[in-house]
């Protein structure tokens, strides 16, 4: 099923999968619906941003590779309730922080090893991490 589709469900109910204006619909979008709710998707698996430098890690994609070539510092804004974000090191010539604009039980996230990685969920007005390997977390 692709954005625009509409179907029925078992219970004959039509559903219609819809993106807000200037979300990323590009990879592949998975849509819950929970019976009687209306469902915000703003995930898109295979989008990956590739970030090279210092300033803002993008919210629409769900990967980010990190290419540090020096000390960075990163900023990441607030995404939507039940957002996901995966962030990986791939180049480290230098330590990227990234500091997210709200987040619950840490400040940043410090990468400076190829492959260390954090999985972010934003829930509650602000960012968590779900797992983190090799990262420094303060």
């Amino acid at each position: 099923r692709g954005l625009g589709d509409v179907y029925k469900r078992q219970d004959n109910r039509l559903y219609e999968i819809k993106a807000e204006k200037g979300v990323q619909t590009e990879g592949n979008l998975e849509l819950f619906i929970v019976e009687g709710d209306t469902a915000t998707a703003y995930l898109a698996f295979s989008a990956t941003q590739t970030h090279c430098g210092a300033g803002a890690v993008d919210v629409t994609n769900s990967i980010t590779e990190i290419y540090s070539t020096g000390s960075k510092a990163l900023t990441y804004a607030d995404g939507v309730e039940g957002q996901l974000k995966f962030l990986t090191m791939q180049v480290a010539g230098g330590t990227a922080t990234l500091t997210p604009t709200n987040s619950t039980g840490f400040t940043t996230i410090a990468f400076d090893a190829v492959g260390e990685n954090a999985l972010l969920l934003f829930t509650n007005s602000g960012w968590n991490i779900i797992s983190a390997n090799g990262a420094t977390i303060a």
